[in-house]
């Protein structure tokens, strides 16, 4: 692993890093497939899922929710 300078990034314009950040994270979106999702991620995700699913009272559908944001409610 090659090092980096946290203090020259830090001297960066705030927007430098913004960008810096984008790129890395870009970066790593590249190799997704190769990113290892921990167990518990997976436990979570599926309760949540599934308490999603068993609420059908819970959200609106996309049309709406944009409309909502477009009239800037």
């Amino acid at each position: 692993m090659s090092s980096v300078d946290l203090s020259q990034i830090k001297q960066l314009p705030v927007s430098e890093r913004v960008a810096l950040v984008e790129d890395i994270w870009d970066s790593i979106a590249e190799d997704s497939a190769r990113v290892e999702v921990p167990d518990w991620h997976r436990k979570v995700l599926r309760e949540r899922l599934a308490k999603y699913r068993g609420q059908s009272d819970v959200g609106r559908p996309w049309p709406e929710v944009r409309k909502r944001i477009e009239q800037g409610q």
